[in-house]
């Protein structure tokens, strides 16, 4: 969930497991994902133990799926063939200036699952479970993102509409 502080949208929901996203990146959960014809996106698989992974990651998996496809619905991105192919609409939804914060862990994280090849449904969890818009703004911004978070404190982005213009340390 967010809450607004001083007219800035703050993320403060508590980030997935590190392991558990790695597991996640790891498999083939992500490659698989159905895109389906509405534009929402589905597990391949239809239990763990046919993924070949841990119960905990499948239902993680789940759970991101969900969230991506809030987001699907909103029309506020769409998948291409894959969780790797997706655009960024420029929905009225989307708030006109907003600041998104986050932990030190939460952008190790999601730096870590970007390094490891993660889609944006798994650095939208890395980041405590942002919308896909926001993680895709993460992704644009991750070549910068040790510097943003140069003290080690976390960082903020700052949208204006859906598109990341500046990140800073906190």
């Amino acid at each position: 969930s967010s809450k607004d502080v001083d007219g800035k949208k703050v993320y403060s929901n508590s980030d997935a497991d590190i392991d558990i996203l790695l597991e996640i990146v790891e498999s083939d959960l992500e490659e698989k994902a159905v895109i389906n014809k509405d534009g929402t996106v589905s597990n391949y698989y239809s239990s763990a133990t046919e993924a070949g992974v841990s119960e905990k990651a499948f239902q993680e998996f789940e759970k991101m799926l969900e969230k991506v496809n809030t987001d699907v619905k909103a029309g506020i991105i769409q998948f291409g063939n894959s969780l790797f192919d997706y655009t960024v609409k420029d929905p009225e939804v989307a708030a006109a200036q907003a600041y998104y914060r986050f932990s030190d862990s939460q952008v190790q994280k999601a730096l870590k699952v970007i390094r490891a090849g993660g889609a944006v449904a798994a650095v939208a969890a890395a980041l405590g479970y942002v919308p896909a818009w926001v993680a895709a703004g993460f992704v644009a911004l991750a070549a910068i993102g040790d510097l943003c978070n140069w003290n080690n404190n976390g960082m903020c982005i700052l949208f204006v509409g859906n598109k990341p213009t500046s990140c800073f340390p906190l």
